[in-house]
């Protein structure tokens, strides 16, 4: 049926390389520098380094260079389970931001 026809066409084209490579931790430092957001109004924050802030959160965030960190612990004790919205992607010609916030309903 339609499910098996989706699932084929899906796996003949993915390699089994890349399925390793995607299901891998991620190296948030290394994906950072990657970024380059250190070289933009973008800085690495550690409030979360013992996931009291956001214990659905990595222990690394990316959030703008103007927040002060009371600004944002202040902003996180308002969200739910203190989920703020944090930098996970820059286009790489433009830098513009896809910042995400994972709300539950």
């Amino acid at each position: 049926g339609l499910k098996r026809t989706c699932r084929q066409q899906f796996t003949s084209q993915v390699s089994k390389a890349w399925v390793k490579k995607a299901l891998s931790p991620i190296d948030l430092d290394t994906d950072f520098q990657r970024l380059r957001v250190q070289d933009m109004d973008w800085r690495l924050s550690d409030l979360n380094n013992n996931y009291l802030m956001c214990p659905t959160y990595p222990s690394v965030l990316v959030f703008p260079g103007a927040l002060q960190e009371e600004e944002v612990m202040a902003a996180a004790a308002e969200r739910s389970i203190g989920r703020l919205p944090a930098l996970v992607w820059l286009h790489p010609d433009t830098k513009a931001p896809l910042c995400r916030a994972a709300q539950p309903l």
